[in-house]
């Protein structure tokens, strides 16, 4: 084996390291920034009040809109819409709880949401 060879799978090798920390790097903010309520779009992190005729917006981070994510376990009868527009819903037979694995989310125990209609 020449050379070549060598300076190819030393190039190859660089290359798989730099997309793995463009790849982590990205996520990492990602998390960040879904736990700060913004939103990845194409022209930058917005907040998603701003979005033009937003009809609601349920916050996994913030399912009460405290301001303040829940203990995991806590029981969500009704998640609130942070939009203006108060589409809360409500919650059906069974449990659903807030938990958190790294990321916020509702688990949904043999139940549902009622979700208001959207005009």
């Amino acid at each position: 084996m020449g050379k070549t060879y060598y300076i190819y799978l030393l190039l190859s090798i660089i290359l798989i390291y730099l997309i793995y920390l463009i790849y982590t790097n990205y996520y990492k903010k990602y998390d960040y920034f879904i736990q700060e309520n913004l939103i990845n779009s194409p022209s930058g992190y917005i907040l998603p009040t701003s979005v033009t005729g937003l009809k609601a917006w349920f916050d996994a981070a913030d399912p009460l809109n405290t301001g303040v994510k829940p203990a995991v376990g806590t029981n969500i009868s009704i998640w609130y819409d942070k939009s203006s527009l108060a589409k809360n819903t409500t919650g059906g037979s069974g449990n659903i709880t807030f938990q958190n694995d790294g990321l916020p989310y509702l688990n949904f125990s043999n139940s549902f949401y009622s979700i208001p209609e959207m005009t």
